[in-house]
């Protein structure tokens, strides 16, 4: 599919910087440059985004893999597989404007309510409530780590990375292979999805030098921040459709 050459720098550049973030805080490629991509070019997203993150959270788990909780991982990952149905049910049912305003405003309110304080503890209901929102959002938009970066926001750098990154390999591939099944993975998709792999692995490595001075509060704040601009980036994009 032919893409403009300015529009492919752009995509290049957004995709460096979702990736670096991605490698630095566990989240973030789909949550940054889906909302942007979309408002420029429709056909670069959502597709391409799962393809390229699924190498990238493999390198990423492989990497820290000494902090990962398997049961959790367990857990989390059959709790998106009826998320994932949910997801394609949502795709045939609703169109994407709506789909975008909705996801996005669950976005910011459940950004709202962890930036007043309020703690969510890790346990088995809330893992399955996260998987499952994760699974049914990811599907949707690309946009899955929201519901379980907020869930891991308290644990170590190494933890929340490893862990949501786990769980990313065994969702993406279950959501890659559900919207092939379901006839929503196009030849333009993967063209776009090469395109974009080196920036990917280039923004994985640039994290790698910064990884270890966001810690804590730090890390914390990261998530918060990343997730409300990706609420927020759903909810304009919805409204500018």
């Amino acid at each position: 599919m032919p893409v403009e050459p300015e529009v492919l720098v752009l995509a290049l550049a957004v995709t460096f910087v979702a990736a670096a973030v991605q490698g630095t805080i566990g989240i973030g490629l789909g949550m940054l440059s889906v909302p942007v991509l979309t408002l420029v070019d429709p056909t670069l997203t959502p597709v391409p985004q799962l393809i390229v993150t699924l190498p990238l959270t493999l390198a990423m788990t492989r990497s820290e893999r000494h902090a990962i909780d398997w049961r959790g991982v367990g857990r989390l990952s059959l709790a998106r597989i009826p998320g994932i149905g949910a997801g394609i049910w949502l795709l045939s049912v609703a169109d994407d404007r709506t789909l975008n305003g909705v996801i996005g405003g669950i976005v910011l309110l459940a950004v709202a309510v962890i930036a007043s304080g309020v703690t969510i503890h890790r346990n088995r209901t809330s893992e399955i409530i996260a998987g499952m929102a994760s699974g049914a959002t990811g599907t949707v938009s690309s946009i899955g780590g929201p519901p379980l970066a907020l869930l891991y926001r308290r644990d170590t750098g190494p933890a929340m990375r490893s862990n949501i990154s786990a769980i990313f390999v065994v969702g993406l591939a279950m959501m890659l292979t559900a919207r092939a099944l379901s006839g929503n993975v196009s030849t333009s998709d993967l063209m776009v999805a090469l395109w974009l792999a080196p920036t990917v692995w280039a923004g994985y490595v640039a994290s790698r030098a910064v990884r270890a001075r966001v810690e804590g509060p730090r890390l914390r704040a990261g998530i918060l921040a990343v997730s409300a601009l990706a609420g927020l980036g759903l909810v304009i994009e919805s409204i500018a459709a």
